[in-house]
């Protein structure tokens, strides 16, 4: 159980720490530096001019966001988006001015919608079993303590159902069920993507006409109408995906859909509440009668009311249930928890299994068997499953104390981590990605604290395993994905006793020499030097061809822009995300940080004349230390693996199961 610690209301930019950045980020990409920036606790005052040069004051900024893909099924990927920064901070000053009117306008649509914001968020969310390990402080945390705040503090609206399951699981649900004996669900066809960024004009003023009349004059719908346009290169055809204010902006006008469509069907006798429900999370209905025939009418109209906002239902999704409401996906899930569960109280028993390859085929077997006979959605109840038994993993090992033979329980784990990471190679879903990431360093420590005799060996299967899992070729170069770049980052925790080579690791990227990396991307650029860190002194570089080649390709970047074209590298988030980050990177050469810091002080000013060309090394290095957005040097695995844990048992999160 939680503890919920009061936090400060009035620093609305604590926004920049929840609700602008996708959950779906490399594992040592956040805001915490930027949001100290934003606040310049530490009074850099060179870096802050930097700030404040490059964010402010770009209020009719249209920006470029940058977007990479995570797998959305097995064979599909979907297209997730970091606004800018210039953006994100926007974003606070809109939740600033309007939060509570946001508040006001969403609340009338509690009857239908499952996720609306129902105030604003006051609390930290403190506590997890995983906390005495990071030696997390325990008790109250100090109120306007910023270094929790980063920790700690997960959104900036509280809702009345965060997640869908919750709603499975709830009084609501089964009333209903109580109720009706029909149930409909369907969604709509790439929402998102299909958003006409006009349209919450019409469903604030509830007149299309008037909507136009009025669109320049100041207002929710205008800000908010302009942000959306300005968050993706001023187009009015679609929202970017990821940060939580699309998921605001798309619940305005899905609410208006709700009413438009409860209004038509009164004109046609087909009365909400008696003839019918209409439930709704975010772009998923729940359609209950007790007549089809009105089941068909209501199905109907939905659609018509969503066609007049440019929207249309999937078709191919929907499904029709008869009492009692029960999926194909329930019935799986349910029988898949029953095996791992007896699973687990064998491996509470201690039992030892001979054969490790036999018993995992014997596993994966049974929930081949579970997914076909139910006829459910294959790469849902794989990742529910990789995600059981990293969870039962997990459990498992916080209870090492209870077992006495710690050979049986490091063979069990290591058929658990096999097992896992079989599943995670089918259906590589975030959640699941990111478990397994937190199951190998758990693992990892277990084995720092015990004397075991096959620990080396042990060791070396995980890194193996994620070396695999890294160079997953399932896609083509162009299309290197997220849980590719998470598990190579996390390749680093093995680092001192197993190394990747220059070779193995364009390989992972898709190249085959040093001289073809020329277009990689953000992503791959900081994640590659995360993973090959500092050359020590005396020592041999490594990677001496890949950080030259790298280099090369930064200053290239770079050097294109001047004072008359410097915009274009404020558009862009992706190139300002990486001369920022590289500026403070610790593992690129000093001369080549330095020729970023000069050539940002060209075209922006922030320091004065010849400031930068007179910093000694030592000067520089301390000057310009602090992250931007990736964590260069404090960065914990378990840290930031716990917060994502919680992150995603309170928000919204793509491509995991509803159940």
């Amino acid at each position: 159980m939680a503890n919920n610690v009061k936090i400060n209301l009035k620093k609305y930019h604590r926004a920049l720490l929840s609700e602008v950045l996708p959950f779906e980020l490399p594992i040592i990409y956040n805001n915490n530096g930027f949001f100290a920036i934003y606040e310049n606790k530490d009074k850099n005052e060179l870096i802050y001019s930097l700030y404040r040069k490059i964010f402010s004051n770009n209020d009719c900024l249209s920006t470029i966001p940058y977007s990479y893909k995570i797998y959305k099924t097995e064979n599909s990927v979907r297209y997730i988006s970091i606004p800018n920064p210039t953006i994100q901070i926007r974003a606070c000053e809109f939740l600033e001015k309007y939060d509570s009117v946001l508040i006001k306008i969403l609340s009338k649509g509690k009857k239908t919608s499952l996720r609306y914001p129902i105030k604003i968020s006051s609390t930290l969310y403190k506590n997890n079993k995983l906390e005495k390990k990071y030696k997390f402080k325990s008790g109250q945390i100090i109120e306007n303590n910023d270094d929790d705040l980063t920790k700690y503090y997960i959104s900036y609206f509280s809702y009345n159902y965060s997640r869908l399951y919750q709603y499975y699981n709830s009084n609501e649900f089964l009333d209903l069920e109580k109720k009706f004996r029909y149930l409909w669900t369907t969604d709509i066809s790439n929402c998102f993507d299909s958003m006409y960024t006009h349209t919450i004009s019409w469903a604030i003023t509830k007149n299309k006409n008037y909507a136009k009349s009025q669109k320049r004059k100041p207002s929710i719908f205008h800000d908010l109408d302009k942000l959306m346009q300005h968050s993706n290169h001023d187009e009015t055809n679609g929202i970017i995906i990821g940060w939580e204010i699309s998921r605001l902006f798309s619940e305005i006008i899905l609410q208006e859909v709700d009413r438009q469509v409860i209004s038509q069907l009164e004109n046609k006798n087909i009365i909400f509440e008696k003839d019918y429900y209409l439930k709704r999370y975010v772009d998923d209905y729940f359609l209950y009668s007790n007549d089809l025939y009105k089941l068909e009418t209501i199905y109907s109209v939905l659609s018509d009311v969503l066609h007049t906002f440019k929207l249309n239902l999937n078709t191919s999704k929907s499904l029709k249930l008869v009492r009692p409401f029960i999926t194909p996906q329930s019935r799986a899930v349910e029988s898949l928890f029953l095996i791992l569960d007896t699973f687990k109280e064998d491996i509470y028993k201690e039992k030892k299994f001979n054969n490790i390859n036999s018993k995992m085929n014997n596993i994966i077997r049974n929930i081949k068997i579970i997914a076909k006979s139910e006829d459910a959605n294959y790469s849902n109840i794989i990742n529910l499953a990789a995600n059981k038994i990293c969870n039962d993993s997990l459990t498992i090992l916080g209870s090492e104390n209870k077992f006495h033979l710690k050979d049986n329980l490091l063979n069990n784990i290591f058929l658990y981590i096999k097992l896992s990471a079989y599943l995670i190679s089918i259906a590589p879903h975030i959640r699941a990605c990111n478990k397994f990431i937190l199951l190998c360093q758990q693992s990892l420590e277990f084995l720092s604290t015990h004397d075991l005799s096959r620990a080396d060996d042990f060791k070396y299967e995980i890194f193996l395993l994620l070396r695999e899992l890294s160079n997953s070729k399932t896609h083509s170069r162009n299309d290197v994905c997220l849980n590719n770049i998470n598990f190579f980052i996390s390749l680093t925790m093995l680092n001192d006793s197993h190394k990747l080579s220059e070779d193995e690791i364009l390989d992972i990227f898709g190249y085959e020499k040093p001289d073809d990396i020329k277009d990689l991307s953000y992503f791959e650029i900081t994640s590659i030097l995360f993973y090959i860190k500092q050359k020590n002194e005396g020592v041999e570089d490594l990677y001496m061809n890949i950080r030259s080649k790298i280099e090369e390709t930064l200053k290239n970047k770079i050097i294109k822009f001047n004072k008359n074209n410097k915009d274009l590298l404020l558009r862009d988030t992706e190139q300002i995300l990486l001369i920022l980050d590289c500026l403070s990177c610790p593992y690129i050469n000093m001369s080549v940080r330095k020729e970023i810091a000069i050539k940002l002080n060209e075209l922006f000013e922030y320091a004065s004349l010849n400031e930068i060309e007179r910093m000694s090394d030592i000067d520089f290095k301390k000057t310009f230390k602090y992250s931007w957005f990736i964590n260069w040097s404090d960065f914990s695995f378990l840290r930031t693996l716990v917060k994502q844990q919680l992150y995603f048992k309170n928000k919204m999160v793509y491509n995991s199961s509803a159940i």
